[in-house]
């Protein structure tokens, strides 16, 4: 009542706007296989179509072994292993013994961490997620370990990334006579990868729910 002269409308309609309908289109690249993992780890806290190994296997340095070449290596051999820590122990009855458990884009590696080296790098062993890990291959009781004599955060090895090693940043941590300098490791050369990581940043953002037990 009183209400002549208006025009009544269906609240659920939208009513006509004088817009312009053309619109620029945006093409956004396509994301790399490291960006999409990536989001898998932020998501799901893994990545059931890539292994961070997998992408950046081509990148590192000769002499870098893999899980599944560890059979064929003499015992007591030094080498070095990258890989993602997927599980830490470091029992009660184990006399200070830490046991990680290291995992590449082929297998599973066992390491062993003695109490010295812990006390030493205890955030790295305790914390990082990708490392490298340098120590004695051990053959015992048809197991196979390798005995940590240092560890190398991989985010801080320069030939992770698409760069000159000159740019490679020290580690704060590993600082010392016990210190693995990555700009001393001989390095590879080869063309950038845009499927591995491109700076820092994306290696450090790879944090998968590593296993802790006591």
């Amino acid at each position: 009542f009183g209400q002549t002269g208006r025009r009544r409308t269906d609240p659920g309609k939208q009513l006509p706007l004088a817009l312009p309908t053309e619109q620029d289109h945006v093409v956004l690249p396509r994301a790399t296989s490291w960006e999409r993992m990536a989001d898998e780890y932020r998501v799901l806290g893994l990545s059931p179509h890539f292994h961070p190994l997998g992408l950046m296997r081509a990148r590192l340095p000769a002499g870098m072994v893999s899980s599944r070449e560890l059979e064929k290596l003499p015992n007591g051999l030094l080498i070095r292993v990258p890989g993602l820590i997927v599980c830490r122990q470091r029992p009660a009855t184990a006399k200070g013994i830490t046991f990680l458990l290291l995992e590449d884009e082929f297998g599973l590696v066992n390491i062993i961490v003695y109490p010295d080296l812990y006390e030493r790098q205890r955030l790295h062993v305790r914390a990082t997620p990708l490392l490298i890990v340098e120590g004695r291959l051990q053959r015992l009781n048809n197991n196979t370990n390798v005995l940590a004599t240092r560890v190398v955060p991989l985010e801080d090895a320069a030939f992770v990334y698409p760069r000159h090693p000159s740019d490679a940043r020290e580690d704060p941590v590993t600082e010392g006579s016990d210190a693995v300098d990555p700009r001393t490791i001989q390095l590879v050369r080869l063309e950038e990868a845009t499927d591995g990581p491109q700076n820092r940043a994306e290696v450090t953002a790879i944090k998968p729910h590593a296993h802790n037990y006591r």
